[in-house]
Parts: C-alpha cells; sequence; structure tokens
C-alpha cells in the first residue's frame, strides 16, 4: 500500500512538474513576442502579452515589462498601478530606480491628463452654428414691372407709327381744311408717343434695377421698392 502511495506522489509531482514547466515555456514565448511588440511599437499589444506572461508565471521582471508598455500606450493610471505593483513586490528588484522615476513620470501624466478633463468638462457645452438661411424665392414682382415698362415703350411705338401716318395723310390732303384735324391727330399721337417713350423706359428701368438688386441681395433681405406721388424709391442690400 505504502509503494503505490508513493508511485502516486510521484505521478502527481511529476505532473505538477511538467505544467509549471509547460507554463514556464508559455510565458517565455509571451515574453519574447512582448519584446518584439513593444520594439516594433505595437504598445498596446505588448501589454496584453506581458499581462498573460505574467498571469502564466508571477515574476516582477513581468510587472516591469507590462508598466512599461502601459506607460508606452499613454495607458497612465495602468502604468501607475503597475509600477507600484512591482516596487511592493519581494526581494530584490533590478529595476527599482527605474521603476521609481518612470512611476513618478506617470503620475504627472496621470494628474495632466485628469486636470485637461476636468478642464474640459467645466467647458460650456459649444452652441452649434444655425444651419444657413434657405436662399430666398425669386420676387416675380420687379420683372413684372420690367415687363409693364417694355409694353408701355411698345404702345409708344405703336402711337408713332400712327403719328408718322397722321403725317403722311395730312401732307397728302387737298386743302387746308381737310388737312387740320389729320395734324391734330398726328400732334395727339406724337405726345402720346412721347409720354409712354419716357414712362416706359423709367418703368422699365426701375424694374430691371430693381430685380438685379433683388437677385444680388440673395437672403440678405432682398430690395424693396415704394411708389409715392411723382417718386419712385428702391431700397436694397448689397
Amino acid at each position: 500500500m505504502r509503494v503505490w502511495m508513493a508511485a502516486f506522489c510521484s505521478l502527481m509531482a511529476a505532473a505538477q512538474l511538467a505544467a509549471a514547466q509547460s507554463s514556464s515555456d508559455r510565458a517565455q514565448a509571451l515574453f519574447a513576442e512582448g519584446e518584439r511588440a513593444y520594439e516594433e511599437g505595437r504598445f498596446t499589444d505588448a501589454a496584453g502579452l506581458m499581462r498573460e506572461a505574467y498571469e502564466l508565471t508571477p515574476e516582477p521582471i513581468l510587472l516591469y515589462n507590462l508598466a512599461r508598455a502601459l506607460e508606452a500606450s499613454h495607458d497612465w493610471q495602468g502604468a501607475v498601478d503597475t509600477y507600484g505593483q512591482y516596487l511592493s513586490s519581494p526581494g530584490e528588484l533590478t529595476h527599482r530606480g527605474r521603476a521609481e522615476a518612470h512611476l513618478r513620470a506617470s503620475e504627472r501624466a496621470l494628474a495632466q491628463e485628469r486636470e485637461l478633463r476636468e478642464l474640459a468638462e467645466r467647458q460650456p457645452p459649444r452652441e452649434e452654428a444655425p444651419p444657413p438661411a434657405p436662399p430666398a424665392p425669386l420676387d416675380p414682382i420687379p420683372w413684372i414691372v420690367a415687363g409693364g415698362g417694355l409694353a408701355l415703350v411698345g404702345a409708344g411705338a405703336v402711337f408713332g407709327v400712327l403719328m408718322l401716318d397722321r403725317q403722311s395723310a395730312a401732307q397728302a390732303a387737298t386743302s387746308h381744311r381737310d388737312a387740320y384735324p389729320i395734324v391734330q391727330d398726328g400732334q395727339t399721337f406724337a405726345i402720346t408717343a412721347d409720354v409712354l417713350f419716357i414712362l416706359g423706359g423709367l418703368t422699365a428701368a426701375v424694374g430691371l434695377t430693381w430685380a438685379m438688386v433683388s437677385l444680388v441681395s440673395g437672403s440678405r433681405g432682398g430690395a424693396q421698392a415704394s411708389i409715392g406721388p411723382g417718386s419712385l424709391m428702391l431700397n436694397g442690400w448689397f
């Protein structure tokens, strides 16, 4: 019975030794892979590999390297905690002086990060600029005014043609009595044509100017026109 117990204990010890050896080998492989990741600048990957290696073999040197990777990835809180854990490890620590210096630097960086975060939280929220106003719709009134002015000019041209026709008829009349009413009609047509030309030209000019001001003004208020006795006022913004 004792022989069987001794054999069983020996087997258990051998299995535990083999498991420990396997964990140690795995931890060494993770440590080497983490060092490569650190040298390549993949600090977050390096921290993960060092942490996994430390879980398999809790050696202080793995804590130190984990803290360096966390510091390089700007995980200041993690670096402070891990440097502190390393410095609290029992036994002689090879990198105690360096760890203490890195711990102080990480604590300063962590304090600055907290100050910046608190300052940002105290800042009032930025108000978003209102969306740009949609373009003002095209005002048809200036174009109607301009069109009316052109229509008056056209009517003046018609009366001008009638005036020329009256002149020709007066010249063809055989007597002064017959020519007189024709001349009177021609003068009336001439005055009417002049009035229509002047009024139509002014109206067309005002309408076109009004339309151009409205197009240029756009969303800044457009243009406004006011008509009074004997006057026409146009207001716009450029």
